[in-house]
């Protein structure tokens, strides 16, 4: 396969992902951000590419616990670290993010500081609120 078509192949599965997906480069830079990120945190691939993580997401109230989990990740250098937390849009609407993370790093060198980190996650709302109602009747 020619480089090319692997740049083809890699952009075709990230955009056929219900999972959103954003890599952030060592300095904290969003590079890499699908479809379903967009969809998921509602802000769109030019708002975020380029932008340092807390230049967007710690100045938007409410994110405590979703910014949470990339600070663990980064200071404690954690590999699938997967977290269940809520998350504000831009526009006020409250979900529940499956989220899974991982610091990146050199494999071959153990020493070498980190190169990024990728986080993965995924809207739970509705699955999450069905739950809460179904407890709520149990309850009853």
């Amino acid at each position: 396969m020619i480089k090319d078509e692997k740049i083809i192949l890699y952009e075709n599965i990230l955009a056929s992902m219900n999972d959103g997906l954003i890599t952030i480069s060592s300095d904290g830079e969003m590079f890499m951000i699908n479809p379903a990120a967009e969809e998921i945190l509602e802000y769109s691939r030019e708002q975020l590419e380029g932008k340092g993580w807390g230049e967007v997401f710690f100045l938007q109230g409410g994110n405590e616990e979703f910014n949470q989990v990339i600070l663990d990740v980064i200071y404690e250098r954690k590999i699938k670290y997967s977290r269940i937390v809520p998350y504000c849009t831009p526009s006020g609407k409250k979900k529940i993010l499956a989220m899974n993370s991982s610091y990146l790093r050199d494999v071959a060198r153990e020493d070498r500081p980190m190169i990024g980190m990728i986080v993965l996650f995924y809207d739970i709302t509705e699955f999450y609120r069905l739950q809460e109602r179904e407890k709520e009747l149990l309850i009853k």
